[in-house]
């Protein structure tokens, strides 16, 4: 896949720049409902639905990236913040493609990427030199 074809794909499975942003963890809270009135959910994790217990969201975190890893390929997540600038790569090594994220922070409401759209990147080498006391 290259980077147009991810970004369709994004788009067929509702995947938001805002989702990836946040590693999936509101994932489960906007893509749930109750089955019934027992201890138990059903999760539509990108196109497939799964039953799991309430209560076992690491476990649903797990089915989550294991799904995202069937679609996409092995990926790399790489998250950095300078003051109030977030920046998310995603780098899907099995087609050598990544995508970037921009977004922001603040202390009340943390990370907000609802104005981030995904970005095609390259890795770039830089040479930085310091100096030392001597």
């Amino acid at each position: 896949m290259d980077f147009q074809e991810i970004k369709k794909k994004f788009d067929e499975l509702n995947i938001t720049p805002s989702m990836l942003g946040d590693n999936f963890e509101n994932y489960c809270e906007n893509n749930t409902e109750d089955v019934d009135y027992s201890d138990s959910i059903k999760i539509n994790i990108f196109g497939e639905d799964i039953v799991e217990e309430t209560g076992s969201y690491n476990d649903l975190s797990k089915k989550i990236d294991k799904r995202f890893r069937e679609i996409f390929g092995d990926y790399s997540y790489n998250r950095t913040r300078n003051n109030d600038d977030v920046t998310v790569i995603f780098c899907f090594q099995d087609h050598d493609v990544y995508v970037m994220l921009d977004g922001w922070y603040s202390s009340y409401r943390g990370d907000d990427f609802s104005d981030a759209t995904f970005k095609q990147v390259r890795p770039q080498e830089k040479v930085i030199i310091t100096y030392k006391q001597v």
